[in-house]
């Protein structure tokens, strides 16, 4: 499972993001076209040059990886927040 950085962008393995909200890759792509999944890319400055950042929200849960220029995953973290998306 890896995070790769190309000329057409980044590309995430499907199960890294799949895993951690229990979803197939065909219910994942679903939700990303529908913009039902968020995913927020930042890159490190300063003491953090040469990291990522990438944020994925789904249903009150979000899943951060953070990886080095290699896209070899340094850290993930998952939460799932006690409320669902667009209740109040």
């Amino acid at each position: 499972m890896s995070v790769e950085f190309g000329e057409n962008g980044i590309v995430v393995d499907a199960e890294l993001i799949c895993a951690a909200f229990d979803l197939t890759e065909d219910e994942m792509r679903a939700l990303m076209r529908t913009g039902a999944m968020h995913t927020v890319c930042e890159r490190g400055i300063g003491e953090h040059e040469g990291r990522w950042r990438l944020t994925f929200r789904y249903d009150g849960g979000m899943v951060r990886l953070t990886t080095d220029e290699n896209g070899r995953v340094l850290s993930r973290v998952r939460s799932r927040a006690p409320w669902k998306a667009g209740k109040v």
